[in-house]
């Protein structure tokens, strides 16, 4: 994989975590967080997208850091109705 893609894989992810952490430290202060946190939600979403993308490319430097994940099989984070 070339570095530039490397580099775009780590910002997106970089990106995707700082918008979580204001996602979820916004709907801390709202009443009904319901929105929020459906927001959250997707969001989480694509950063899993684009772990896995990092995972299938290459780009994460080996599968150590993956020891004991498995593909398919996620946690369910947030429990909001749909």
């Amino acid at each position: 994989m070339a570095r530039y893609d490397k580099y775009t894989l780590g910002a997106d992810l970089r990106n995707l975590s700082r918008e979580i952490a204001k996602l979820i430290s916004r709907a801390n202060s709202e009443e009904d967080r319901t929105v929020t946190l459906r927001e959250v939600r997707g969001k989480v979403e694509d950063l899993k997208l684009v772990l896995r993308l990092a995972r299938e490319s290459g780009a994460t430097g080996g599968r150590s850091a993956w020891a004991g994940t498995r593909p398919g099989r996620s946690r369910r984070i947030f429990n909001v109705p749909a």
